[in-house]
């Protein structure tokens, strides 16, 4: 009798151990970049953005201030190369962000290069007209040692401009 309560112990710390499978052994997301653009220091290695886009407009519970891009015919309006990510890994990106106009979305673009092609990338329209979060619904595979540019889209033949708050990027796996 000792014996078949551990016997039933012991089964069931397997069926425990072996069921969980790949939920119980994945990875939190690591963060890789965050920025919410609370001074000038934040943007450091951002090309495109000037002291004058800090702006006292902050996403809900995003702090004191958010940056307000404009942009017109060039594009990315803002960008900033982030160092180069090891390994594999897929990546996902989110923020807070608005327009002043629906009929003028702006984008936040997570592009990774690739060697002698074209580079892949995920965005994120933003395209309200109230604070709002966005966040990606499908992740950016990068396969080996990449190097992944951050961009603004605004404005093209007509000027336009952003409000963004808190832009974050994530590896998942």
């Amino acid at each position: 009798m000792k014996y078949l309560g551990y016997l039933a112990s012991m089964m069931l710390l397997c069926c425990v151990t072996f069921s969980c499978g790949e939920k119980c052994t994945r990875s939190v997301p690591e963060i890789v970049y965050f920025i919410s653009f609370e001074s000038a220091e934040d943007t450091t290695g951002w090309q495109g953005i000037t002291d004058k886009m800090f702006v006292r407009d902050p996403a809900p519970g995003a702090g004191a201030r958010s940056l307000k891009i404009g942009g017109g015919c060039i594009q990315p309006a803002a960008y900033i190369d982030l160092p180069p990510q090891a390994g594999p890994g897929n990546y996902v990106i989110s923020c807070w962000g608005k327009v002043p106009q629906v009929n003028q979305p702006g984008r936040i673009v997570l592009q990774v290069a690739q060697e002698g092609g074209e580079a892949r990338e995920i965005w994120l329209r933003v395209d309200s007209e109230d604070w709002m979060f966005y966040e990606s619904r499908e992740p950016l595979r990068c396969s080996g040692d990449c190097s992944l540019r951050l961009q603004v889209w605004i404005g093209g033949f007509v000027p336009a401009n952003i409000s963004v708050d808190c832009i974050k990027i994530e590896r998942v796996e």
